[in-house]
């Protein structure tokens, strides 16, 4: 699965879990706005705290693959 798709479903995702917050009722708040801007950066700060941890889970799987590649390479066939 690509990672278009894979975004494309999260952002559905997300949007169905919002739906009964919106559906509660618009709100006169004065600053909402600025609320979901900080929120908004809240989220972006926690990606990139989980983006390397992320990736290096990734890479040490696709590195573990490799060495089995290799050692299955090395048993001799009958």
């Amino acid at each position: 699965m690509s990672v278009l798709t894979r975004s494309i479903k999260l952002s559905v995702l997300q949007l169905i879990v919002a739906m009964p917050a919106l559906a509660a009722g618009e709100r006169d708040l004065e600053g909402s706005l600025a609320i979901w801007i900080f929120l908004g950066f809240c989220a972006l700060i926690i990606v990139a705290q989980l983006f390397p941890m992320v990736w290096q889970l990734i890479r040490k799987r696709s590195e573990q693959a490799v060495g089995q590649e290799q050692a299955l390479e090395k048993i001799p066939k009958s």
